[in-house]
Parts: C-alpha cells; sequence; structure tokens
C-alpha cells in the first residue's frame, strides 16, 4: 500500500480499489513484520544529497563527508560483517570486507545477504525538481514523494539483511543518511529502535543556504587520496596487497 504504484494511482484514479489476491497472499512469508524488537536504525542527518556526501568536509578540508563516514562506520561496526549501498559512482571497494547491495536491491533472496545482521545505507536517492513539483501538483505532500522513492529503496536494502528471515533473533543495526528515513521504516517495524549516528558532521544547510563548495578534484582522485593517507598512516604505503 505504500509503493509508488499504489500511491500515484489512488490520486490519478479516486474510484480505484486494490485488494489481497486469493492465491498469492498466502503464498508470502509475511505481510507484515512481527521483528521490530531486534532492529535498531540509526540516522545521521536531516536531510542527505549526492552534492553534500562529494562535499570537503569542514574539519579539514581533505576528505569528503563520504569518506568521513566511511571511517566512521567501519569503527562503529568494527570486526561485523555488514552489507552496504550507495550510488553507482562509489567504487565498489569503497569498504574493505563488506558485501554491497546492487542499486536496485528489491526482490533479492540471497542467503549470504541473510547470513548478515547490519546494513549502512549511504545512496542519496532524489527526484529531481520537475519530477518532484509535478508530483505535487498531483497531490502528494512532500514525505510522500521523498517516501515513494528514497524510503522505498532503504527498505528494500535493509530487507536483504536477516531481517528478511522471521526466524531469524539477533540484534540487527540499519545507519541511514537521514532521521525521515528512520521513522518512516520504523513505523513498519514496531518495538525498533531510534538512533541518532554521531558522525561527528552537521549535514546539509537547511533549504536557502548553500552546500559546502564540492571539490574540484574527481571523484576517483579523491578516494584514492584518502586511501593513500590511509595507508601512509598505517605505515603500509609500499606493502603488497594482502592476498
Amino acid at each position: 500500500t505504500h509503493s509508488e504504484l499504489v500511491v500515484l494511482w489512488e490520486k490519478l484514479f479516486p474510484d480505484i480499489e486494490f485488494k489481497p489476491h486469493p492465491s498469492l497472499s498466502g503464498l508470502l512469508r509475511y505481510d507484515r513484520h512481527e521483528n521490530g524488537d531486534r532492529l535498531t536504525l540509526h540516522y545521521c542527518f536531516e536531510r542527505w544529497s549526492k552534492i553534500y556526501s562529494q562535499s570537503a568536509t569542514p574539519e579539514t578540508g581533505e576528505d569528503t563527508v563520504l569518506e568521513r563516514l566511511n571511517a566512521q562506520l567501519a569503527k562503529f561496526f568494527d570486526t561485523s560483517p555488514f552489507l552496504w549501498q550507495a550510488n553507482k559512482d562509489v567504487e565498489d571497494d569503497f569498504f574493505e570486507d563488506a558485501k554491497r547491495l546492487p542499486h536496485v536491491p528489491h526482490g533479492l533472496d540471497d542467503p549470504d545477504y541473510m547470513k548478515v545482521h547490519n546494513v549502512a545505507l549511504l545512496s542519496a536517492v532524489n527526484r529531481e525538481t520537475p519530477a518532484f513539483k509535478f508530483l505535487g501538483l498531483l497531490g502528494l505532500d512532500d514525505s510522500t514523494i521523498t517516501a515513494t522513492l528514497a524510503y522505498q529503496n532503504e527498505y528494500q536494502a535493509m530487507m536483504r539483511c536477516s531481517l528478511r528471515d522471521p526466524a531469524a533473533t539477533h540484534p540487527v543495526n540499519v545507519v541511514v543518511m537521514t532521521q525521515g528515513s528512520a521513522e518512516w521504516i520504523a513505523e513498519r517495524f514496531p518495538d525498533c529502535t531510534i538512533k541518532a549516528f554521531d558522525s561527528g558532521l552537521s549535514g546539509p544547510r537547511r533549504r536557502g543556504g548553500r552546500h559546502i563548495e564540492t571539490p574540484k578534484k574527481t571523484r576517483a582522485e579523491i578516494q584514492k587520496a584518502y586511501r593513500d593517507r590511509q595507508k601512509l598512516a598505517a605505515g603500509t604505503q609500499d606493502s603488497p596487497p594482502a592476498v
């Protein structure tokens, strides 16, 4: 009922009625989440965008916001395995020893994903301004417009982990970028917990303000420089790659 198709069609066709399929509905593994007590949602900011993620942090002006989050999340999860998702321009080796989720994760039932209890969702999935305005003209409010794309994508991504298994009992930690996302997902998981994630960053400025200026280096150059600094700090700049 919260999918994009249902939300849009109910606005476009006021007389439409959606009903559970008489046979297919019975094949569902579940139709509601009753394992919310396992889930803790951690949110980072009020808003999130690709521009902000690629901007230089005000603390150093060297690493980007996304790179700062990389270090914070690696520390937060420590040695525990985790799944992660980010925009397509982020390199696959952005996190070491973590499984990357596809950009469109809907419907995947991968046993390897289901063994993992931690998820980090860094994708910035926002509609273009004309599309946002058009959907507003159809009668959708800002929160609903965001939910049908960004929040739904994050919900689908996190549901690849062990939360997919109703018989699992291990605690699950999911890090999302915005408070709105955490609150929307929490509505689907009664008894879950929401916490603020201490990223050490202030987040994007509110509408009307300016984003921190994006570095002029390319994304690949920024990531390479960051990894080089990490290797230098660890004294492994000239070490051969691990097997």
